[in-house]
Order: C-alpha cells, then sequence, then structure tokens
C-alpha cells in the first residue's frame, strides 16, 4: 500500500504547477493541512483509549475516509482539496497509530526489532519506485485520474485483504498488554 501511496503523492506537485489556478504557493498550504491534519490525528490518537473490540471497526472505518477522501480530492475546488487533504492526513494517522500499536502486540519481543527494520527498509526501498512509477504515469495520463486511480486500487488491495481474510482480521482482537501493578 506504501508503494502505490508513493506513486500517488509525488503526482501532487506536478498537478499544483500545471493547474491553472493553483501553483507552488497553494501545494505548500496543502501539504502543511495535510500535516495538520496529521498532528490533529496523532494528539487525538494519543488521548483515546481503544479497546479490543472497536480497533478492528476504527481501523477499517479509518481507512476508508482516508483512501476515500484522498482519491477525490482533486476532483473540486481548492477548499475541498484542503478539506479532504486534512481528513486525509487525519486519518492515516488513525490507521498508522492502529497498526504499529497492533504490530508490537503480535510481534514477539524478540523480533520486533528485526520485523520493524526489515518492514522499514522494504517500505523504503519501494517508496522511489513507487515515485518514479507515480512520476511517469503523471506524464502519460491526466493526474486526477492517476491520483483516483492509484488511490482507488490501494482501496480495493485493502478492503480485499481485510474483507476477505478471516486470520487478517482476527489480528485486531488481540489483547492489549496491561501494565502490571
Amino acid at each position: 500500500m506504501n508503494f502505490m501511496l508513493s506513486a500517488a503523492m509525488v503526482t501532487l506537485m506536478p498537478y499544483f504547477q500545471r493547474t491553472a489556478g493553483l501553483g507552488p504557493d497553494k501545494y505548500g498550504y496543502a501539504m502543511s493541512v495535510f500535516t495538520i491534519g496529521m498532528l490533529l490525528g496523532g494528539v487525538i490518537m494519543s488521548i483515546l483509549k481503544i479497546n479490543n473490540n472497536n480497533r478492528f471497526k476504527i481501523f477499517f472505518v479509518s481507512m476508508i475516509i482516508c483512501l476515500v477522501s484522498l482519491s477525490i480530492s482533486l476532483v473540486w475546488s481548492y477548499a475541498l482539496i484542503l478539506a479532504f487533504f486534512a481528513i486525509g492526513g487525519f486519518f492515516i494517522v488513525v490507521v498508522n497509530v492502529i497498526l504499529g500499536a497492533l504490530i508490537q502486540l503480535i510481534v514477539d519481543p524478540d523480533m520486533r526489532g528485526k520485523f520493524f527494520a526489515f518492514s522499514s527498509s522494504i517500505s523504503a526501498a519501494l517508496t522511489p519506485l513507487g515515485m518514479a512509477i507515480g512520476g511517469v504515469l503523471s506524464d502519460s495520463f491526466s493526474i486526477p485520474v492517476v491520483f483516483l486511480v492509484l488511490n482507488l486500487i490501494v482501496l480495493v488491495i485493502f478492503t480485499t485483504v481485510i474483507l476477505l481474510s478471516k486470520e487478517t482480521r482476527s489480528i485486531f482482537h488481540v489483547p492489549s498488554e496491561e501494565p502490571s501493578s
């Protein structure tokens, strides 16, 4: 999913440069609003306590909201682009926090360092490849269409994996580690 999302996100700068009425200033504001959404998501997630019964629902709904808001963000006015970027930024953090905490619960403590090093390496290696593909696609096709299709591909992959795999859904119900007193 990170591969496809990096391909989608790299199309944004050329979109803002090539679209009349936008430009680099508005791109900067859009990325700032996306980041503010992410910061707000982080603050809210640091306050909330999500129990096992709601973890999957919150994760699933947050991922859907994030991907749908980003997918449709470029088809309306600049004000709506900003609103959808803020929403996307907020919910991407909700997804990442839940996923990160869940991985810490399900991966054996002796393997966590290796797991996170491996997954970070794979993600870091695929990001430039995704960006290169996004760049080629944005030179060949309409950027809003490329952005929409890439986000929708992630949405389809995500929902297919989550909805068709009972094992994947079951990991969301791992009990939280409670501190011993």
